[in-house]
C-alpha cells in the first residue's frame, strides 16, 4: 500500500528532531524551497501544509530555535526571521505562494514564557487579505516591562505600506494588542508610517527606533507615495508614543 505524499514526507523529515539544528535548518528550507514544478496544485498546498506543521513542531519541541540563526531558511525566497535584541521573542514570517502570485504572507510568534519557549501560528486576520511581513523587532523598557515594536510591511498593493504594531509577552502569551499608541483622545496598537510607491528604485523609506530616547521616526510620505526628506517623529512619555 502506498503512503500518501504528505505522510510519507512527515515520517521522513520528522527524524530531524533527533538530528542538529542545522539538519532541521537544511530540511526546512529544502521543503519550502525545493517545490518540483510537476507537482499539482494540491501537491504544492500539502508541501506548504508539511512546512507549517514542520515549523510549529520544531518551534514548539527544540528551545534552542529561537536563537538559532537559520541560514538555510532565511536565504530562501520570502521567508524573514526576526528576533528582539533581548532575544525572548522571535518572529517568522512567511510566503505561502512563494511568490508564485501575490505574495500571501503568515507569521509564526516564537517566545520565552515562564521559563518555556512556546510557539503560535498566526494566520491573517481576514481570509481575504495576506498578514504583514515582520522585518525588525526593536524594544521598549518602561514601568518594569518589556514592549516589542514590531515594523512591518504589507506586499502585493499598488502602495507598498509601512507599519509598526507594539506587541508584550503576558499572561504565558504573546499580546499584538497593547496600545501604546496616543493619537489625540484614543489610543492604538498599530502606527501606519507611510505608503510608498517602490516601483522607483530610487525611493528609500526606513524606520529608525533610538531605544535611548524612546523615539521613532520615518519619512513624510506624499498621497502618491514619493517618499520626502522631512520626518515625523514620535516619541514615549511614559505611558504612550505622541506624535511630537
Amino acid at each position: 500500500m502506498r503512503l500518501p505524499l504528505t505522510l510519507l514526507l512527515l515520517l521522513t523529515l520528522t527524524r530531524c528532531l533527533g538530528q542538529t539544528l542545522s539538519a532541521v535548518d537544511k530540511k526546512l528550507a529544502d521543503v519550502y524551497e525545493n517545490v518540483p514544478e510537476r507537482y499539482t496544485d494540491d501537491q504544492k498546498e500539502a508541501r506548504m501544509e508539511l512546512f507549517e506543521r514542520l515549523l510549529m513542531k520544531y518551534t514548539r519541541q527544540l528551545p534552542k530555535t529561537i536563537s538559532y540563526p537559520f541560514k538555510n531558511l532565511s536565504e530562501t525566497s520570502a521567508v524573514y526571521i526576526s528576533t528582539s535584541d533581548d532575544s525572548n521573542l522571535r518572529i517568522y514570517s512567511y510566503d505561502r505562494n512563494r511568490r508564485r502570485s501575490m505574495p500571501w504572507f503568515n507569521n509564526v510568534y516564537q517566545y520565552r514564557a515562564n521559563g518555556k519557549v512556546l510557539a503560535r501560528h498566526v494566520k491573517p486576520p481576514h481570509q481575504l487579505v495576506p498578514d504583514y511581513t515582520i522585518y525588525k523587532i526593536n524594544t521598549l523598557a518602561a514601568g518594569g516591562k518589556t514592549y516589542y515594536i514590531a515594523q512591518r510591511v504589507a506586499f502585493g498593493g499598488l502602495l507598498t505600506e509601512y507599519s509598526l504594531r507594539f506587541m508584550a509577552i503576558e499572561n504565558g502569551g504573546v499580546n499584538d494588542n497593547i496600545k501604546l499608541l496616543q493619537t489625540g483622545k484614543t489610543f492604538e496598537n498599530v502606527l501606519i508610517c507611510g505608503k510608498v510607491d517602490e516601483l522607483n528604485g530610487e525611493q528609500k523609506f526606513s524606520i529608525d527606533y533610538d531605544k535611548a530616547s524612546g523615539t521613532i521616526s520615518m519619512p513624510v510620505v506624499s498621497d502618491d507615495g514619493k517618499v520626502g526628506s522631512k520626518r515625523v517623529v514620535y516619541k514615549f512619555n511614559g505611558k504612550w508614543f505622541v506624535r511630537v
